[in-house]
């Protein structure tokens, strides 16, 4: 079994500077409670399509739909996705945890591009 680690920094998607992609890219993506700020939603979101692979590759986030006192979460992860337009976000399931806090799994992948 092989583990690769890659650790990738962006700037702000509301910088100036240009992203270079990386030189490989992944089929699958796993992430879960990355989204509490609001803040961050919009750079995460720039982070998975550098990353992701653009035909098959898809992102499977497990979020909550809302963050209390934080702001972030589900509700604002789509409405970032939706002013986005390269991107789709379908909602896969929900679970409860241990605690009693429902989750969300959703799968993001690239747009097709129409013909």
């Amino acid at each position: 079994t092989t583990t690769t680690t890659t650790t990738t920094t962006t700037t702000s998607s509301n910088s100036s500077s240009s992203h270079t992609p990386p030189s490989y890219r992944y089929d699958i993506i796993l992430a879960a409670d990355t989204l509490y700020s609001p803040k961050s939603i919009a750079d995460f979101i720039l982070t998975v399509k550098m990353l992701l692979e653009p035909k098959q590759g898809r992102a499977y986030i497990a979020t909550q739909r809302y963050y209390f006192g934080l702001g972030g979460g589900l509700l604002k992860l789509k409405e970032v996705v939706r002013k986005d337009k390269s991107i789709t976000l379908r909602e896969c399931c929900d679970y409860v945890t241990g605690t009693g806090v429902t989750k969300t799994i959703v799968c993001l992948a690239h747009k097709k591009k129409q013909i």
